[in-house]
């Protein structure tokens, strides 16, 4: 019979008499508690969390490791097209400071934009940005799914309809800057 210890009506059991076991020292928890310990005190270590104690895996990468997947060169074209666009930037905000501090700055920007480097910058930033609208095209009909009855609308359409609301865009803003409405 299992469960607390019971008298019976002439008194207590013999094995109810029995003293506990004594406890075992566990050597290896008070030397780890010793090492968090002294790792507080040193504050080199995360407290007495285990986390940081362990070491985990951490798999070796290759220098080329974008080179290993169709996947991974698009993830590496998008992130390095960044720089580009970024530098892009640079160029616009450099004019638009040359047009505030006159126009004998401003006419340097403009001979500026004639030099080899900053056409080549242009295109570069144009393809970047071209790969960055298709890519960005490419994965919204998995991003947005919509739903007609109980079917689910192609993704041809999704891509279609955002092609044909960019060309719209484009027409419009090339005929109000045109001057085709004024």
């Amino acid at each position: 019979m299992t469960g607390a210890p019971t008298s019976s009506p002439t008194g207590p059991r013999p094995e109810d008499t029995r003293p506990a076991p004594a406890r075992t020292l566990d050597v290896g928890r008070l030397a780890q508690a010793d090492r968090v310990a002294r790792r507080r005190e040193e504050g080199t270590g995360a407290g007495d969390g285990t986390v940081s104690q362990r070491n985990p895996y951490r798999p070796t990468m290759k220098r080329t490791w974008f080179l290993a997947t169709k996947e991974y060169r698009a993830y590496f074209l998008r992130e390095g097209a960044a720089v580009v666009v970024g530098l892009f930037v640079l160029n616009l905000m450099l004019g638009m400071v040359s047009i505030a501090a006159g126009l004998d700055s401003w006419t340097w920007w403009v001979d500026l934009q004639r030099n080899p480097f900053v056409l080549v910058l242009n295109v570069l930033a144009l393809a970047a940005a071209v790969l960055h609208t298709v890519s960005w095209d490419q994965l919204t009909p998995s991003i947005i799914k919509v739903q007609r009855g109980t079917r689910f609308l192609a993704d041809g359409w999704i891509i279609a309809q955002q092609v044909l609301l960019l060309v719209i865009f484009a027409a419009v803003m090339v005929a109000w800057l045109g001057g085709a409405w004024s």
